[in-house]
């Protein structure tokens, strides 16, 4: 969704109304498309977030985006919704640019989930999950212990 949103945030810059109505709408119905999907395959896991903390991370990390890209959803909607109503011209529309900036993020984020929840278990290193987390705490430990003993030596 990156190049619909760009097209989208360039047909402004322009002042060209039915090219950015016609991408954001695009951005729009791909983005529901893929809330559509995160619920089928809820439906259709064959694990439970309480089968372990795979589960528990599956549901709460591809969950958590799946509410970003609602609000991302709520807030191209708006934008798309202002933009029709005539409310941007090319040297205002900072509604539409915080929109595709958001969006920008969610799709960002997408890639650090996609590449942990199915890239990185699908290797079957799933079953290494509780390591990584509790390697990634001793580290956050270690890192905070070692700030802490900074500031008081300062």
């Amino acid at each position: 969704t990156i190049y619909p949103c760009n097209v989208a945030q360039k047909a402004i810059k322009s002042a060209q109304l039915r090219p950015l109505l016609l991408w954001l709408g695009v951005v729009m119905v791909m983005g529901a498309c893929f809330v559509g999907l995160q619920v089928w395959e809820y439906y259709t896991a064959k694990f439970t977030m309480a089968d372990g903390i795979y589960g528990s991370c599956f549901f709460a990390l591809t969950g958590l985006h799946g509410l970003h890209v609602v609000g991302g959803l709520v807030f191209l909607f708006v934008a798309w919704n202002r933009a029709r109503l005539g409310h941007f011209s090319p040297q205002r529309h900072l509604n539409l640019t915080f929109a595709v900036w958001y969006w920008h993020f969610v799709d960002g984020i997408w890639i650090a989930v996609y590449v942990f929840v199915y890239i990185w278990t699908g290797w079957g290193w799933q079953w290494s999950f509780t390591e990584m987390f509790s390697s990634l705490a001793m580290l956050y430990l270690k890192v905070m212990s070692a700030v802490e003993s900074l500031e008081i030596s300062m």
